[in-house]
């Protein structure tokens, strides 16, 4: 499977990395709401990504215009909007510290498949991301 990972703190989360790659998947990390942009919009990469990893939670970035992400916390769902746009099918798996039941609310409605609750195992996150693959697969709220 190949994964495109959108995280601010990849690095702390390495344990997560090691474990998919272990399990032969293919995965591209992105940093920032724009290194995810150049990445969703490179028409080169059609088709590239199975499955999406969404953080919600990241610093604020001028690659989204003059949406507000309320100082980076909703810099997610910005991202997801832009994710449905481009590819409306794709499965998006939200794995995040956010709280907040409306932002989570939030991101379901807009096709999130799952929501993954930080701090989880490695093992919950792979799970849902394997989940939110298999076919049929409706939106799970949370794991």
């Amino acid at each position: 499977m190949n994964i495109l990972w959108i995280d601010d703190d990849v690095e702390r989360m390495q344990s997560l990395y090691e474990m998919m790659t272990y399990e032969d998947h293919v995965v591209t990390k992105a940093a920032t709401a724009g290194d995810a942009l150049e990445i969703i919009k490179d028409e080169d990469r059609d088709g590239e990504f199975d499955v999406v990893l969404l953080d919600m939670m990241m610093p604020p970035d001028n690659a989204l215009g003059a949406v507000d992400t309320d100082g980076g916390r909703t810099t997610g769902l910005a991202l997801l909007t832009r994710i449905r746009q481009r590819y409306p099918d794709m499965p998006v798996v939200v794995c995040s510290v956010v709280k907040e039941p409306e932002i989570k609310k939030e991101a379901l409605r807009l096709g999130a498949k799952a929501w993954v609750q930080k701090p989880a195992l490695p093992s919950q996150i792979l799970r849902a991301v394997e989940q939110a693959c298999s076919p049929g697969t409706k939106s799970a709220g949370s794991v």
